[in-house]
């Protein structure tokens, strides 16, 4: 374990970049992610990105805070540590100011991960590259996410999410509960309104209501099997006349539009069924839930066990699978 020392570390960027990590052990390579100012849903699924490529790769994981988050606002020069302590993410992970005097920072862009890796494998090499001459006194490579690797191996993940579990767990979650206490399959659909809209900058990113109620459709007549109650939330932002089909199809959806952010994704997590929307917030919130994840294809890519919703269909054997799997789940844990 490196010495705690409180030094600031040299940062350069090498324009030509050439990684070779010859006569280099890997206990003196490191790996941040940092750099990013977005929404919150981005950066912990940017810092889930980098832990996943650390641990795969053999190198170790460093943990910078959140600096600045957007959608902030109410003005909170507490907002980005209160997400902070909300995920624990460097709970028993190293500290930027733990590492040894003399490191390099490497700044690396997220599309030279590749090269990294390539590098890490021992498949790259080069006797003329000065980027790791003081590598005996260690590199830590700053990025802002490493997403064409985990894009690339979704599944990997799986390996590490009961981690990230835990520590999302080790913060109390009780006021941000909004589930019903009594029996019933619960599920959440979030959908992408405000800045997202259908013919904006980011109509990519939009889900229309009729796809909505296209996978309502599909599941829950496979749900009604169980014989147990339905809870449904939506989670979104506007105004409830936006979601006049939902309401048609069940009236007794609740509406929580604008809701506390911090409800908002931890009602993602809970929930048995979570319908997701093209958004880094719910694929974060997926890979901590232990429930049954239908995923909107966008650029990210999902893991195996999520049903995939398509123009088709889901698959109803599977999602039956999984649902009870989730209660046998839950009733385990009582």
């Amino acid at each position: 374990m490196p010495a705690v020392i409180r030094t600031p570390v040299t940062v350069h960027r090498d324009e030509h970049l050439n990684l070779t990590l010859q006569n280099t052990k890997k206990e003196n390579i490191f790996i941040t992610c940092s750099g990013k100012r977005d929404g919150v849903g981005a950066q912990v699924q940017a810092v889930f990105s980098t832990m996943l490529f650390a641990r795969e790769m053999d190198i170790t994981y460093v943990h910078t805070p959140f600096e600045k988050i957007e959608h902030n606002d109410l003005a909170d020069e507490a907002w980005a540590a209160k997400w902070e302590d909300f995920f624990s993410l460097g709970l028993g992970e190293l500290k930027r100011g733990e590492l040894s005097p003399g490191i390099d920072e490497i700044h690396l862009l997220p599309r030279e991960v590749r090269r990294l890796k390539k590098a890490l494998n021992r498949e790259e090499h080069s006797a003329n590259s000065g980027l790791l001459t003081n590598a005996d006194k260690g590199v830590l490579f700053a990025i802002k996410h490493c997403h064409p690797y985990a894009d690339r191996f979704p599944n990997k993940y799986s390996n590490f999410v009961k981690e990230w579990r835990e520590k999302y767990h080790f913060s109390s979650k009780d006021k941000y509960d909004i589930h019903d206490k009594e029996p019933s399959i619960r599920i959440a659909i979030h959908a992408r309104r405000n800045d997202v809209t259908k013919t904006g900058k980011y109509a990519h990113r939009y889900t229309a209501n009729s796809q909505i109620v296209a996978i309502l459709k599909q599941v829950l007549p496979v749900l009604s099997r169980f014989d147990v109650p339905l809870s449904i939330t939506l989670h979104s932002s506007g105004e409830p006349d936006e979601f006049q089909e939902l309401i048609e199809l069940r009236p007794d959806l609740k509406l929580l539009l604008s809701e506390c952010t911090f409800t908002t994704f931890h009602s993602l997590v809970s929930a048995d069924v979570l319908i997701m929307a093209k958004s880094s917030f719910s694929y974060a919130a997926a890979l901590l839930s232990q429930g049954v994840k239908i995923y909107e294809p966008f650029w990210h890519s999902p893991l195996d066990s999520w049903l995939v919703a398509t123009q088709s269909n889901i698959d109803e054997n599977a999602l039956e699978r999984k649902v009870c799997e989730v209660l046998r789940i839950r009733e385990d844990e009582r």
